[in-house]
């Protein structure tokens, strides 16, 4: 067997470019995984370092191999949007002269993605450098009189304004203001440059001539270039003559689109001073109706798509200045034009349109009467559009032939459908839809639509005057035959889970309801909407399904052989509890007994097999079965009613502790399993949740088997089992000293994975877990905690677990923190040992977390340290340790990134800061308070 290669980085700079190149040729070329794994490890480790920036520089330089310099370039851009801050004002400008200088040197189209890359790398940089102010400018000095660095130039102003409103770069709101104003200032330069460029490029390639169109589009997106000035120039102008040319590349056609789909928001907004220039505008559009309809003619669905999207572009930004007195009710024409485009043959032309629909609902429902009744008339013919173009192939199944993308339409038709009929009352809809069917109930694909559409409206349909509209189409749906399309049966089955109520009033249709429930669970491929189906009616049939509950139970039975997924089978299980909930008194425990007794027999016999066959040899089918009854027995006490049962001398106490060996025996064969760990422990917590307190003699001993096992597999589910029992005794004074025991049998292992190093990132449900035990200590037995002798080493370990980079986890630790402080202000009588262990690990803990919040973009972490403070507070009113405190928290952050001369001074928001912090004041003030100071500072 051929030996993994070894990644050392040398320190000579050659060695290590060779290096560098000879893992990319092993992660590129190798068919070995273990080495292509860790070649990638290594390059990733690599992409980290300081000498990245050096290495890459030279990859660029001398590499021939496409591969290598694109991984330098995007090394380059990853560094700059992640790690620029972290190196000094020189460097960055040197790595800017890098960048302009390797730019300058990319001639051939075959480095095109390495240019892209570096592209993005520099106006990434360039935007994180308040130091470098006139950036577009230089750029444009620097490249613009050479004709081979066009391309790269009009890369470069494309990327400026979607940088801009990139999010993944780490710019304070005041910096993205700031560089709005820049570009809005150097916007003349960039539309002279880009009409210089048409011109000079009029015999060139229609790539030259897109480009520089979707440059312009770029700008003017976010707004940067003044309408006066772009409308009269023939660069605006050439942009309706290309539209209006059916000869028009397709390339160059697209890219003038979107440009004036990008544009037509700040005309709009131009012309709302006069109704005279925005009929002109809506005139010059809708003059590209007969172009639409030649495209459609000749099949051209690309150029369709780009007139749609300058149809409903214009639509939807008139809708959205109706502020400004202009009504979309005005312009029939261009309503007539959109309806138009929902008839085109092709679904993704219609999507495109589909939200402006949307919009005009909601505007449409606070208009006068008359705009109403005009959108009504709108709305049926887009209502038998939808119904058309939502139509299966007569010929395919959808379930079979699994086209992902025409199902996304018909979901984001469904989803629409569902808010528009909140204006058009849902009985004209709904009599709609049935007029279509009827017209088409011989074609299966024109009934299934027109079913499909109803499922939209039928959660809302009951609550209306159209209850009776419902009872004809189910009783031909159950006096149907069975049908060969699984794709019907799957909408039939859909539209009943949302009729649920309805059947509830109607419950004799429940009966053929649920034979179609079960010639689905039958098959993988209707499971879903069965399964939920079978919970819905449940719910609302319950009483009415009492007398089916053995034959729920003979489903529950067969569960594990019918192959049907995790929340499949959770439903399953959730409906026959709903039922179980409905049943009679003196038959209720029984049934749970056999309800349990389905569960018990399959895990006694693993635990059997178990006892004689080493675990790992169990296939994986047999776990997975293992798992099945485990979710099934979770699931049960999970939605079991608890009216129902007293709280004291509970029957179901004796059925529960009949099961807790069982699932005991299972965590000692399965302890190396985390999957079915994780779901013994979840029956466990449901059972303890279910008796409450009554649970706790027969589960004290059992859990103690489980503080056993965490000793030597490491779960965290364990840690919250330990979480949901001092939830429920903790605050029992004979509990409190077993409970002690037990975090101090938790916390030695915990700890020796907590404080490796990386454990933390490797880590997170561990940290999130054991800190939510110490929360609910401190906040049912604040005693317990403070006086426990591991109680330093916990505290400890708080401070390295805050920086977790896992937002659940990081937020753990400050919560536990929020409960010891707030718990131990109240409990007076431990206040000395509660002062002691602030002033001790407080400093520590604020300073670490002014580190984690400036680290990461968490918004929680903002609202978590200013928590920090308002609990701190009542201990120093006066802010003599919380001002030095927070002094040496903020001494050890990095220099601020971006500060601007029009903003304050850091020092100005820090005095802020101060004042909100260490004075009385409400926890929204020292949100906004710290929120605001690192904004600046970042």
């Amino acid at each position: 067997m051929q030996r993994s290669p070894t990644f050392i980085m040398p320190d000579n700079t050659e060695d290590a470019v060779r290096l560098i190149e000879h893992a990319l040729d092993v992660f590129h070329n190798t068919g070995d995984i273990q080495q292509r794994r860790q070649a990638e490890s290594f390059l990733e480790e690599f992409e980290e370092t300081d000498y990245a920036w050096e290495i890459c520089h030279l990859l660029l330089v001398k590499a021939t191999d496409l591969k290598h310099r694109h991984f330098a370039a995007r090394c380059f851009k990853a560094k700059i949007m992640h790690n620029v801050h972290k190196i000094s004002i020189d460097l960055r400008f040197r790595v800017r002269d890098m960048l302009l200088s390797h730019l300058e040197n990319i001639t051939n189209k075959e480095d095109r993605p390495v240019m892209v890359a570096l592209s993005v790398a520099l106006v990434d940089l360039a935007l994180q450098m308040s130091g470098w102010p006139d950036s577009v400018s230089d750029v444009i000095a620097r490249f613009g009189d050479n004709t081979f660095l066009l391309p790269a130039l009009l890369e470069i102003l494309t990327l400026y304004p979607e940088e801009i409103t990139n999010n993944k770069l780490r710019l304070p709101n005041a910096r993205r203001n700031q560089l709005n104003e820049e570009l809005a200032r150097v916007g003349p330069k960039v539309i002279s440059l880009l009409s210089d460029c048409v011109r000079r490029t009029s015999n060139r390639s229609d790539d030259c001539i897109a480009k520089v169109y979707n440059c312009l589009g770029s700008w003017c997106s976010i707004s940067a270039l003044r309408t006066d000035e772009l409308l009269n120039t023939d660069l605006f102008h050439n942009l309706f003559l290309y539209l209006s040319s059916l000869d028009t590349s397709l390339e160059i056609h697209e890219a003038c689109a979107n440009c004036l789909v990008c544009t037509l928001p700040d005309i709009v907004h131009e012309a709302t001073a006069s109704k005279r220039k925005i009929d002109e505008l809506v005139e010059s559009v809708v003059k590209y109706e007969h172009l639409f309809v030649h495209s459609v003619r000749n099949e051209d669905v690309d150029r369709c798509k780009n007139y749609v999207r300058i149809f409903v572009s214009l639509g939807e930004t008139i809708l959205s200045c109706e502020k400004e007195q202009l009504n979309i009710f005005s312009y029939p024409k261009l309503l007539e034009i959109l309806l138009t485009c929902c008839d085109h043959p092709d679904y993704e032309v219609i999507e495109i349109g589909l939200d402006f629909w949307q919009m005009l609902t909601e505007i449409a429902s606070s208009n006068s009467q008359n705009d109403v009744q005009i959108f009504k008339t709108c709305f049926a013919r887009l209502l038998s559009s939808l119904w058309k173009s939502c139509r299966y192939d007569p010929d395919g199944d959808w379930l079979l032939d699994e086209d992902e993308e025409f199902e996304s339409y018909r979901n984001h038709v469904w989803e629409c459908l569902n808010d528009m009929t909140d204006v058009i009352d849902y009985p004209t809809s709904w009599q709609h839809l049935m007029h279509l069917l009827s017209e088409h109930r011989s074609e299966w694909d024109a009934v299934e639509s027109a079913l499909f559409l109803m499922s939209a409206l039928a959660s809302k349909l009951y609550k209306k005057e159209g209850l009776p509209l419902i009872q004809p189409v189910i009783a031909a749906l159950i006096s149907m035959p069975a049908t060969t399309k699984l794709c019907f049966e799957f909408t039939v089955l859909n539209l009943f889970s949302h009729l649920g109520y309805w059947f509830g009033n109607h419950p004799e249709y429940a009966d053929h309801v649920l034979s179609h429930i079960e010639r689905g669970l039958c098959n993988k491929k209707l499971a879903d909407p069965a399964s939920r189906t079978l919970q819905e009616i449940s719910h609302c049939c319950r009483s009415h399904l009492t007398k089916y509950f053995r034959q729920l139970m003979d489903l529950l039975s067969r569960l594990d052989g019918m192959g049907l997924r995790e929340e499949e089978m959770e439903a399953v299980s959730r409906a026959t509890v709903n039922v179980l909930n409905d049943m009679p008194d003196h038959t209720q425990l029984a049934c749970l007994r056999q309800l349990c007794d389905i569960v018990r027999a399959p895990l006694e016999r693993v635990i059997a097999e178990a006892r004689s066959t080493p675990p790992r040899s169990l296939d994986r089918d047999r776990q997975r079965s293992i798992m099945i009854w485990l979710n099934h027995l979770a699931s049960v006490f999970k939605h079991l009613s608890t009216d129902r049962f007293p709280r004291e001398n509970n029957p179901v106490a004796e059925v529960i502790n009949g099961v807790f060996p069982i699932l005991a025996d299972i965590a000692v064969i399965f302890m190396k399993n985390d999957d079915i760990m994780e779901k013994v422990v979840r029956c466990l917590r449901y059972m303890v949740r279910f008796l409450g307190k009554a649970s706790g003699a027969t589960l004290l001993p059992v859990f103690a088997k489980f503080t056993d096992l965490y000793s030597e597999a490491h779960h965290a589910c364990i840690l919250y089992l330990a979480s949901v029992l001092v939830d429920e005794f903790g605050d029992i004074p004979q509990t409190q000293e077993g409970f002690a025991s037990m975090i101090d049998a938790l916390c030695s292992p915990t700890f020796t994975i907590l404080t490796s190093e990386g454990s933390v990132r490797q880590h997170p449900d561990l940290v999130d877990d054991f800190f939510r035990l110490c929360r609910r200590t401190c906040e049912r037995s604040i005693a317990t905690f403070v006086l426990h002798r591991q109680i330093d080493e916990i505290m400890k370990c708080s401070l390295i677990c805050c920086a977790s980079s896992n937002q659940q986890a990081s937020h753990s630790v400050f919560s536990a923190w929020s409960a010891f402080l707030s718990n131990g202000y109240k409990a007076r009588n431990l206040y000395p040992q509660v002062n002691v262990l602030i002033c001790r690990y407080a400093p520590e803990f604020i300073s670490r977390a002014f580190q984690c919040m400036f680290r990461d973009a968490f918004n929680h972490t903002v609202t978590d340290v200013a928590q920090l403070f308002e609990d701190l507070y009542p201990y120093d009113p006066s802010g003599s340790n919380l001002s030095n405190w927070l002094d040496r928290a903020v001494a050890g952050l990095p220099p601020p990134t971006h500060v601007s001369d029009n903003d304050k001074s850091v020092d100005a928001r820090l005095k802020d800061l101060r004042t909100t912090l260490l004075m009385e004041s409400t926890l929204d003030a020292k949100i906004a308070a710290v929120s605001t100071f690192v904004n600046i500072y970042k």
